[in-house]
């Protein structure tokens, strides 16, 4: 049979290796949330470049299907310039008459509208792409700050917990041996 010396001091022992492994498991608690949230900033910062990756692909293809646009408008340009010119001949009048300059003039006026307005519009939709994606990427990188900060805390927090949870061990070893010490 034991007595009650040795089942105070196994009961001791007990509670100092129970609040060891506790403050372990919170150090490595903390450990892992502090990797949990640099993964994420990783990951936030990443779909940050991504993002922008891709807002210029796409700008270079509004640039490059506004380049084809125009080439279509003035080929167009060229046909409608034959067309007027084969009308105007089947009717008798001739190349160098004021109607037909006047006609030819208007539709290569129109032709150059038709082409800045091609390309005002792509150099709008660009920079629409580039703005939201710079606003997207901003936000991720916003977020994965936040991120870096919180693993920053996690880690800061291992010593204290640690400390507070040895704190707590040494303040309940000596409670129980006064408590001891007071039964014999």
């Amino acid at each position: 049979m034991c007595s009650i010396a040795t089942v105070g001091v196994v009961s001791l022992g007990m509670q100092v290796v129970g609040g060891l492994m506790q403050a372990s498991a919170q150090a490595e608690g903390s450990r892992a949330n502090s990797r949990y949230y640099d993964s994420l900033a990783t990951s936030n910062e990443e779909q940050a470049e991504k993002i922008m990756d891709a807002a210029e692909i796409q700008q270079k293809y509004i640039v490059t299907a506004a380049a084809k646009d125009t080439k279509r408008k003035r080929e167009e340009f060229k046909r409608t310039i034959g067309l007027q010119k084969v009308v105007f001949a089947s009717n008798g009048i001739g190349g160098g008459s004021a109607t037909a300059q006047d006609v030819a003039y208007d539709s290569l006026e129109r032709s150059a509208l038709d082409e800045d307005l091609i390309r005002y519009n792509a150099d709008v939709n660009a920079k629409e792409v580039f703005r939201g994606s710079e606003f997207q990427s901003d936000q991720l990188k916003t977020q994965a700050k936040h991120y870096r900060t919180a693993a920053r805390n996690e880690r800061g927090s291992i010593d204290a917990n640690t400390t507070a949870s040895l704190i707590g061990i040494g303040a309940n070893v000596g409670s129980r041996i006064v408590q001891l010490n007071s039964v014999r």
